[in-house]
């Protein structure tokens, strides 16, 4: 192990815990170059604005992205809800090491009407996960990574489905 730290036996212990300490601040930089990538990509958010689509008198999108920090991941999902207004539902998809995350919000308008843990349940099940959370916000995660399109895409119908709408033919 000394070897491959390159140090001495007697300072491997403050070698890993240097590296950790490197490793932790590298991943907090990831987390922040990833938000102010997504900070700059305003044109690229007006093209996934202009893909909402409307269920029931909501504005609902569905997006799949590459951002794979969590907390970069909600503050996506909470960035185009709020710029779709005050009726809208967000869920937004990565993957991450070979595993699903999404993230869903509600606009505050709507989380009595439509609760965010209710409409991920089953959107998470598709990806072999669980998820939850609050009214407004739930997070979810699971296995299948494979299926992560199919499940964001399955957002329109859940909404649907919540708002006891007939299926799309």
């Amino acid at each position: 192990a000394a070897g491959l730290a390159k140090t001495t036996p007697d300072a491997l212990a403050e070698k890993v815990q240097k590296l950790l300490s490197e490793q932790r601040s590298l991943e907090k930089k990831v987390g922040e170059l990833e938000r102010q990538l997504g900070a700059d990509h305003r044109q690229s958010y007006d093209s996934l604005l202009r893909s909402a689509r409307e269920v029931g008198g909501v504005k609902v999108l569905g997006v799949r992205t590459e951002v794979s920090d969590r907390g970069a991941l909600r503050e996506l999902a909470e960035r185009l809800r709020d710029q779709l207004g005050s009726a809208a539902i967000v869920l937004v998809g990565s993957e991450q090491a070979g595993k699903a995350q999404l993230v869903l919000t509600v606009s505050k308008t709507l989380s009595q009407r439509f609760q965010a843990s209710e409409i991920i349940r089953p959107i998470a099940q598709m990806v072999g996960g669980s998820g939850g959370g609050r009214p407004d916000m739930a997070l979810a995660g699971g296995n299948d990574a494979g299926r992560l399109s199919e499940a964001i895409e399955s957002v329109y119908e859940q909404v649907r489905a919540a708002a006891q709408l007939p299926p799309v033919s």
